[in-house]
């Protein structure tokens, strides 16, 4: 057979875009069918038994069909491409079927697993025969083995995510819950190379519409069914993750469609465990949903600082070496309370530090707490804090805002509100990243990123949120220590976005859902009582107002003092008299005490004067 014409020195054989350079000396030689590289990850028990090209008016789908290892992740791929085609778990009888909607057939595929070789490739019934004797691999030939001196840039290794929020269930069983009850979903990811910014893609098997944030917090399934829930992380040159991770969510029909939902709780900082110096510090911050609001948090560190009841206990230092498992107990207000089935834990790693060695400050973005979607022209507030493990929080530290050319460069810490816009057509995402950098110039090497997205200039408005208190129907008066109910009713254009708030002046806390708990109101006055309702995707919002007017029956005015008697003097005789001088004049005095009678029993002081006569006053 006639050798191809092969002439080589030095090959430069590169592999994905990484600018690290491996030497190494290559072999080049036919790879025959059906060897192996004797190093065979395990015995192949994965199986292909049917693949076929299945089309419609409206869709053209792969249905692939086989056996593999219960309850095991299988990959179905292009052999001819390398392409992953789709991923599916074996039942726990060991079969799985992938049902994929693809642009064009492949002509055969294979599976395996991360356990096991993969199969033989298995022809794809249906797809184009002509197409794929064109894409047909040559027969197999020997090639005369050349040696070449190469230098190969390996692959930038994929990212990882992680779903930290909800916790698995155990034994891999589903997550168990009811029609509208709530789960908190928050991921963490990372990439060893750095590739940032790292963009996150939920799958949530078509319980809720997919999303494209890191934390998409609480979400309520509506409707019963077995949800396979995955999370791809990708980084900025478009590498995915290959393990992507999951939860099997199993939601049954037996919920009233009248409740807010089994308790569900997560920590949401710090996103899993974490290790810092002897004196560093960190921020801790839960969450809850469904249930009765408000919730009741109960923190616990392991004896290196107190415990503390709140929501957020805020920046913590930990002042001795060792590791603290830090739990958080949460309980809603209902009667009795309902607590969550088991307390969320962290664990933080405190280490002696290099001595001298000046530790980076961490920053973090309290607002926007996630990625958001808003409207052109629409406005979001930015809002940070940085621990500085050296230092006093919030101290020396210098913050940098970029927002990716949607906005000006920002040197402060609160930016406040920053406006978007959007004249295309299409949506537009802006990536803000907060820097934060120490007194001596140590930078926070994992600046934090909320990505804004930015609806095209065609996109049609949504509509505000439609609400109203239905309970108190008016502005109420009510006597002190009455306890009133309230409830709203609320509906907005985004499926699953709405939050609600309710406020009560300070009589009560704050509080989340449609029926609040009863509010008691002890304080004599008027309360201006306000209901919330707010699209999360669009940013929309409504109030709508009641007015408690509290009074105090047993509150008896004072007695009003009467008017002080006037008193009016009756003088004979009446005006003025002309008399010549040393003649007298007899006078007479009374009292009149107009519209009432003068009483007989009381005796009045009468004092007379006289100006120019003798005597001058009587």
């Amino acid at each position: 057979m006639k050798q191809s014409p092969f002439s080589f020195a030095d090959l430069l054989i590169r592999r994905g875009s990484a600018s690290t350079l491996l030497a190494a000396t290559v072999m080049l030689a036919t790879a025959l069918s059906g060897c192996s590289d004797g190093q065979a990850k395990h015995a192949n028990t994965t199986q292909i038994t049917s693949a076929q090209w299945v089309t419609s008016a409206n869709s053209a789908q792969l249905v692939a069909s086989g056996k593999g290892p219960a309850n095991e992740e299988i990959a179905i791929r292009n052999p001819d491409t390398s392409g992953l085609l789709g991923r599916v778990k074996a039942s726990a009888g060991g079969t799985w079927t992938l049902t994929a909607a693809l642009p064009s057939p492949p002509c055969t595929v294979i599976a395996d697993t991360t356990r096991t070789n993969a199969t033989a490739p298995i022809k794809v019934v249906g797809a184009s025969a002509e197409a794929c004797a064109q894409t047909a691999p040559s027969k197999s030939r020997t090639v005369k083995q050349i040696r070449a001196n190469a230098v190969v840039a390996p692959n930038p290794p994929a990212p990882n995510g992680v779903i930290v929020s909800p916790t698995a269930a155990l034994n891999g069983l589903p997550i168990q819950i009811s029609v509208n009850d709530s789960l908190i979903f928050t991921a963490i990811g990372s990439d060893p190379s750095a590739l940032t910014p790292l963009t996150y893609a939920w799958d949530f098997n078509g319980a809720v519409p997919n999303m494209a944030v890191q934390n998409p917090g609480s979400v309520k399934f509506n409707r019963p069914g077995v949800f396979n829930i995955r999370l791809t992380v990708i980084n900025s040159q478009g590498i995915p993750d290959v393990t992507p991770s999951m939860r099997v969510v199993s939601v049954s029909a037996t919920g009233s469609q009248t409740t807010q939902g089994a308790l569900t709780a997560a920590i949401i900082s710090p996103i899993g465990d974490t290790s810092i110096p002897v004196g560093g510090v960190v921020d801790f911050d839960a969450v809850a949903a469904g249930g009765t609001a408000p919730y009741v948090f109960m923190w616990d560190f392991s004896g290196a600082v107190p415990s503390s009841i709140g929501q957020t206990p805020g920046a913590v230092t930990f002042t001795r070496a060792g590791t603290y498992a830090v739990t958080v107990t949460v309980e809603d207000t209902s009667l009795p309370p309902v607590r969550f089935a088991t307390p969320l834990q962290v664990n933080i790693t405190v280490a002696n530090s290099p001595s001298g060695a000046n530790q980076p400050p961490s920053g973090i973005v309290r607002s926007p707490a996630t990625d958001v979607t808003i409207m052109s022209g629409q406005t979001v507030f930015f809002q940070a804090t940085a621990i500085d493990p050296d230092a006093v929080p919030n101290t020396t530290i210098t913050y940098v805002w970029d927002f990716g050319g949607g906005a000006p460069v920002s040197a402060l810490q609160n930016p406040g509100l920053i406006t978007f816009t959007n004249t295309t057509a299409n949506p537009v995402t802006y990536t803000v990243k907060m820097t934060a950098t120490d007194a001596q110039g140590a930078v926070d090497p994992n600046p934090p990123v909320r990505n804004v997205t930015v609806q095209g200039a065609t996109t049609p408005s949504a509509q505000a949120p439609v609400a109203d208190i239905i309970e108190p129907v008016a502005d109420v008066s009510v006597p002190i220590n009455t306890v009133v109910t309230f409830k709203a009713t609320a509906t907005i254009d985004t499926p699953n976005a709405l939050d609600t708030l309710w406020t009560f002046a300070g009589v009560a806390p704050d509080a989340a859902g449609l029926t609040p708990p009863p509010v008691k109101f002890t304080t004599v006055g008027e309360h201006s009582i306000v209901f919330t309702a707010t699209d999360t995707v669009t940013a929309q919002s409504l109030q709508v107002f009641r007015v408690i007017t509290v009074t105090d029956p047993a509150a008896v005015p004072p007695a009003a003092s009467p008017a002080p008697a006037r008193f009016e003097a009756e003088i004979n005789p009446r005006g003025q008299v002309a008399i010549h001088t040393g003649e007298s004049i007899a006078f007479l005095g009374g009292v009149e005490l107009p519209g009432r009678a003068v009483p007989v029993d009381t005796d009045y002081t009468y004092a007379w004067t006289f100006p120019g006569g003798d005597p001058a006053n009587s």
